[in-house]
């Protein structure tokens, strides 16, 4: 049985982890993502089974910028998306992404949340694939490069859960 829970302080060598061994083509997330972690302002949650971390997700919000931008707007920022490769395409990213989107729909209650955004490699289709799923459209096609030189692309996706 999976379960999806909020992470603790204990769980950031699980994060390092993971980062290691899903994000390591793309730069040092294994050193970046632990100050994700420890910041005030993202929150990280945890994909287990009776055994181990399956994944997480981390998620922060930053003031919207879009052309109706009012002071009160705000955007959810889904810094990282990670699951083990022997646990994916068993729904544990659509449940993390699920929870995300749960908190970003809690939070709206006290401020406005106008949509969740991702940075995604362009050159990473599978993960290109599961977004387009869950309901996320390229809203940057060239939003700059990881730092293990693949371009990136910006993406955004309704608060509201779509089919995975």
């Amino acid at each position: 049985m999976i379960h999806v829970e909020t992470a603790k302080p204990a769980d950031v060598s699980a994060v390092r982890g993971i980062a290691a061994e899903v994000f390591s083509q793309y730069g040092d997330y294994a050193r970046i993502l632990p100050r994700f972690f420890a910041s005030p302002g993202v929150q990280t949650y945890l994909a287990r089974d009776e055994q181990r971390v399956l994944g997480f997700v981390m998620i922060g919000f930053i003031p919207w910028s879009g052309k109706d931008t009012r002071s009160d707007s705000w955007v959810g920022d889904v810094l990282a998306l990670a699951v083990v490769p022997e646990a994916r395409r068993q729904g544990v990213g659509t449940r993390l992404m699920q929870r995300a989107r749960e908190l970003a729909r809690d939070l709206g209650r006290e401020r406005v949340i106008r949509e969740l955004q991702l940075t995604c490699a362009r050159t990473n289709h599978a993960a290109l694939a599961f977004f387009a799923r869950l309901g996320f459209r390229v809203v940057d096609p060239a939003h700059g490069w990881y730092s293990g030189g693949q371009p990136a692309l910006r993406m955004a996706g309704s608060l509201e859960s779509e089919k995975g």
